[in-house]
């Protein structure tokens, strides 16, 4: 996960929101995993209509895409993983 000193494109992800919550619940990443590996092993695939790989594949592209999002795809990936932060919160 990402630490504070970590700067550029993406790491302003919510989804590194969510991980970062899911951890702090007491589900660490295993060596190896990558964020999407750790997520998908954790979060429902889908909640409310968002879906799991779409936020991962949004989160990519804001990290290491040349072009990075669209300002819908990155509202999207905003508003889908803050509605999997809130579903995760109380657990």
């Amino acid at each position: 996960m990402p630490t504070q000193a970590q700067t550029g494109p993406g790491y302003d992800s919510e989804l590194l929101a969510l991980a970062k919550l899911l951890d702090t619940q007491g589900l660490e990443a295993r060596p190896g995993d990558t964020l999407r590996s750790f997520l998908l092993q954790h979060i429902d695939p889908d909640i409310d209509g968002v879906r799991a790989e779409r936020l991962l594949a949004l989160h990519y592209r804001y990290r290491f895409a040349r072009d990075g999002l669209s300002p819908a795809e990155r509202e999207e990936l905003r508003e889908g993983s803050n509605a999997n932060v809130s579903r995760y919160e109380g657990l």
